[in-house]
């Protein structure tokens, strides 16, 4: 009878631990994905109370779909959208940007060469998002990944605040007719601008 008494114990108490470990784990679970979810898209202008605004931006441009004969077909230049992947603090997003045709004069009006590096025709890509976040500080990384450029920035979100970061491209250099960045090559890195200075 003893015996019995004592298995029944060992077991409750076994029971009783299993259901302690699952709750430590159900939680730590929970605390994980919270973690996870830094920012969400916003589209009131007002900033609730707790939070505070981020809001990223960048334009960059591609030269025309097929401009170069060997490219990879699942090349994103030229094409009806292009990715950009966005992450602020541990959460991660991709948003595909449709793409505008745009086409810079080559000349300027004295039939000079202009020194623009996005001057002719191609595929014009922007994004601009507004982000709401508890205040703090964030690391912001921007990745394009068919030109494989990568830029982080740091920023301070205040309560009741509006940051704005903005990545502006600098593109690969040309050799023809003379040396220059041209957006035909690519983009090679990304200017961090913050609140209109560059850091």
């Amino acid at each position: 009878m003893n015996k019995l008494i004592i298995s029944a114990t060992l077991v409750l108490t076994g029971l009783l631990l299993a259901g302690c470990a699952a709750g430590q784990l159900n939680t730590h679970n929970h605390d994980s994905q919270v973690s996870r979810d830094t920012f969400v898209e916003a589209i009131a202008e007002a900033v609730p109370a707790g939070f505070g605004y981020l809001v990223i931006q960048t334009s960059i441009k591609t030269h025309p779909e097929g401009f170069y004969p060997m490219e990879s077909s699942a090349s994103h230049h030229g094409a009806d959208h292009y990715p950009f992947v966005v992450t602020v603090g541990q959460q991660s997003v991709t948003w595909s940007v449709e793409g505008a045709q745009a086409d810079t004069p080559k000349y300027a009006p004295d039939g000079s060469t202009p020194k623009d590096p996005e001057a002719g025709p191609g595929m014009r890509y922007s994004l601009d998002k507004r982000l709401r976040l508890k205040p703090g500080i964030y690391d912001v990384r921007i990745e394009l990944p068919d030109d494989n450029a990568i830029s982080v920035a740091k920023v301070t979100i205040r309560e009741g605040r509006t940051a704005v970061v903005e990545f502006k491209p600098l593109y690969k250099m040309k050799n023809l007719p003379f040396r220059m960045p041209s957006y035909l090559k690519g983009v090679s890195s990304l200017e961090v601008y913050i609140d209109g200075k560059k850091q």
